[in-house]
């Protein structure tokens, strides 16, 4: 099992059986994200043919190399100081996996933060996400940065900061 919410619920839960195989013997636990990748890539192959630029595309399911097609959002978090302390090694572990572009929802995505957490998750966010986002749930209270003055502050000084650093 794997308990990424806590809930220790089984792995195969609301999606295909980890044991189930695939062409060639292959393991669905073993192969599950491939077919973000797959995705990943084709998403970006169809919109770079399309418009002729390089796509922004961001997914929730990526494999070890994906970064070359999209980035990584973490998930839906939740606003306690224990999510804002897992997305740090969630980050750093993609970028290990050539996910360069990663990060996770500022503030928590579920649940009512506070302004101390939303202050310190903003400064974090700036520093040591390359992708950054503040977003909630329809059932979280608004948790913009302007709705606290102290909040609004840290992002201020974070991003300004984040911004100067950017030709080095």
């Amino acid at each position: 099992q794997i308990n990424n919410d806590g809930s220790n619920q089984p792995l195969g839960l609301r999606t295909i059986s980890p044991s189930a195989l695939h062409h060639g013997g292959l393991r669905e636990l073993e192969v599950h994200n491939l077919f973000g990748l797959g995705e990943a890539h084709a998403t970006h192959q169809a919109l770079l043919n399309i418009k002729g630029t390089r796509p922004f595309i961001i997914s929730r399911s990526t494999f070890p190399g994906s970064g070359k097609w999209t980035g990584h959002w973490s998930g839906d978090n939740k606003s306690t100081w224990n999510d804002l302390r897992w997305s740090i090694p969630q980050v750093l572990n993609s970028n290990l996996f050539g996910i360069p572009m990663v990060g996770a929802d500022t503030c928590g995505f579920a649940g009512s933060t506070t302004e101390e957490l939303c202050a310190r998750w903003t400064s974090l966010s700036a520093l040591a996400y390359m992708f950054s986002r503040n977003h909630a749930d329809l059932m979280s209270p608004s948790q913009e940065p302007y709705r606290w003055p102290r909040v609004a502050e840290a992002a201020r000084r974070s991003y300004a900061m984040r911004y100067a650093l950017l030709p080095y």
